[in-house]
């Protein structure tokens, strides 16, 4: 069993379980010292559907996964605007946010924004990993390029078939259909992800929209 102290909680690990137990920590410690440290995926899981902090896993190693910011929730309503107009909405599809999505047995990511279908959610409450076949990134300054970089390289290994990577400082949007295919797109430019939702395209203005 391991033992790690991060932020007030030590985490004991093993190889199908995490519990938790506050303890004093050092202020001056940082996560970097517990991305280091071996896990399983399972018992990253089961931290994450007990915390408000959030932690991918890829190859044994756990990063940090930023929320959504509040300045950036007029993405999302604006989205599930044009979603709401779709037949994929209509028959019981949803956009969520921050979902776990197991990509394979050593890579766990969390998207901003995901789609599932109807079908998918119902397969999930039986305990099925299902992968969205559209994902969102809101892109930060503070953003590693590296792993954003491999993460949607990952989504389309897993059967992703378009991935946003959107840009809220530049307003702008990357769409791939596939890990060396991109549109950007700006201004009055049209975000499609009609490749996996039908209907499912609105213009980069109207994505920022306040």
């Amino acid at each position: 069993m391991k033992r790690f102290r991060k932020f007030g909680v030590s985490l004991y690990l093993n190889n199908n379980a995490m519990t938790t137990q506050t303890v004093k920590l050092n202020p001056t410690e940082r996560l970097s010292s517990v991305q280091r440290k071996k896990i399983t995926i399972q018992s990253l899981l089961n931290w994450n559907s007990c915390h408000d902090t959030k932690y991918e896993y890829n190859k044994g190693e756990i990063i940090k996964k930023d929320a959504i910011k509040q300045t950036e929730l007029h993405i999302l309503r604006n989205l599930n605007k044009q979603f709401r107009l779709t037949d994929a909405y209509q028959n019981g599809g949803m956009l969520v946010a921050e979902v776990n999505c197991v990509l394979s047995a050593q890579i766990m990511r969390i998207p901003d924004i995901a789609f599932f279908t109807e079908q998918q959610i119902n397969d999930a409450a039986k305990g099925t990993q299902v992968i969205p076949t559209f994902v969102v990134e809101i892109i930060s300054k503070t953003d590693n390029v590296v792993n954003t970089e491999n993460k949607k390289n990952e989504y389309f290994a897993a059967g992703v078939l378009v991935v946003w990577h959107i840009f809220p400082d530049a307003k702008c949007v990357y769409c791939y259909t596939s890990p060396e295919t991109v549109s950007i797109v700006s201004n009055e430019k049209i975000c499609s992800a009609e490749a996996a939702i039908k209907g499912l395209s609105l213009s980069t203005q109207a994505l920022f929209a306040i």
